[in-house]
């Protein structure tokens, strides 16, 4: 072996310690020559197939206690005192490391389900990271959510703006994950269901909290004829004031499809109510946001707004059940 080694005829080694893997089982006794080979064979390989026999090795190596038990003693090493499953996962990162790094354009789940198909306790390990992975992302989104409520909770359309954005970018970030996920588990899983309700009562949050207080603040502007903050209110939110709302709670929906969760039912309720409010806000919006509107005798606008109040404009009642009991109910009376 030593002179083919120094001859560089790898394939001649290769060939030899094969020889002496052939229809045997690792253990003690020939333990090195799965090593040899599987090493000298993993050298300059970079077809996906032929990788993973020899991953497959190493992986059964590491976790043969008496293979490690065997090469302890030959490294004079205190046997009793080895950690198995320390060396077990050192291995195991190791191997990963080096299939990510063979193949960078490859998603890394992919790439665990392709080489570890069989192997169940490093998939559950893998999706176990990647649902830690996911939680961080909505607990991030919250606290981003929360900041910006509280910075700008006197700015109710830039608040509706800045939490419809932070809101995309958690269904940008979440739908790689989500859908990893599901294809591990299955999109009748808890573990799926969970996720993805963790995910989307987050967005739903990022949707309602901010309309809720556009709401409260249009509506109490309206029951004590305060035209000019109707005015303000109107002219800042313009005509598109809902669509964002209405895109990513029809996205959220679309993505979501082939999953049975609470919140689903929530979001296509709430978005039966967002669409009302926006075609009625979209209705009246010609009178909140006239050049009249902010006057106080009674044959300018006021008296329109005044006279359509009579009618019944008064209000705009949002109720909102995150858990699904209740539909979001929009409705502005004409």
């Amino acid at each position: 072996i030593n002179n083919l080694i120094e001859k560089n005829d790898k394939e001649k080694a290769i060939e030899i310690f094969k020889s002496s893997t052939e229809n045997s089982e690792i253990d003690s006794s020939n333990y090195a020559s799965f090593i040899n080979y599987s090493t000298l064979s993993m050298i300059g390989i970079s077809d996906m197939s032929q990788l993973k026999e020899f991953i497959s090795i190493k992986r059964k190596l590491s976790t043969n206690r008496e293979v490690i038990s065997a090469i302890g003693t030959k490294l004079q090493l205190d046997v009793k005192n080895l950690r198995f499953s320390y060396i077990s996962e050192e291995v195991l990162e190791k191997l990963i490391r080096l299939i990510k790094s063979l193949f960078p354009a490859k998603d890394e789940f992919e790439l665990l389900n392709y080489f570890f198909s069989n192997d169940n306790t490093v998939l559950e390990n893998g999706y176990k990271k990647l649902i830690q992975k996911l939680n961080q992302a909505v607990a991030e989104t919250e606290e981003k959510r929360t900041k910006y409520f509280e910075s700008l909770k006197h700015e109710s359309v830039k608040l509706i703006q800045e939490c419809n954005k932070i809101g995309e970018k958690l269904l940008r970030d979440a739908e790689p994950i989500l859908t990893d996920i599901k294809r591990f588990y299955g999109p009748s899983h808890m573990q799926t269901q969970n996720s993805y309700e963790r995910v989307f009562e987050e967005i739903n949050y990022c949707v309602i909290t901010p309309y809720n207080k556009f709401q409260s603040l249009l509506t109490d502007a309206m029951k004590i004829k305060n035209f000019n903050t109707i005015k303000t209110l109107a002219l800042e939110a313009g005509m598109g004031i809902f669509d964002g709302a209405v895109s990513l709670t029809q996205k959220s929906i679309s993505f979501s499809s082939d999953v049975t969760f609470p919140m689903r039912g929530t979001m296509q309720s709430n978005l039966t109510g967002i669409k009302e409010m926006r075609d009625l806000w979209k209705e009246k919006y010609h009178m909140f946001s006239s050049d009249n509107l902010g006057q106080s005798d009674e044959e300018g606008c006021g008296s329109q707004l005044g006279g359509c109040i009579g009618e019944g404009i008064a209000a705009i009642v949002v109720r909102i059940v995150i858990f699904g009991i209740l539909a979001l109910l929009v409705r502005m009376c004409n």
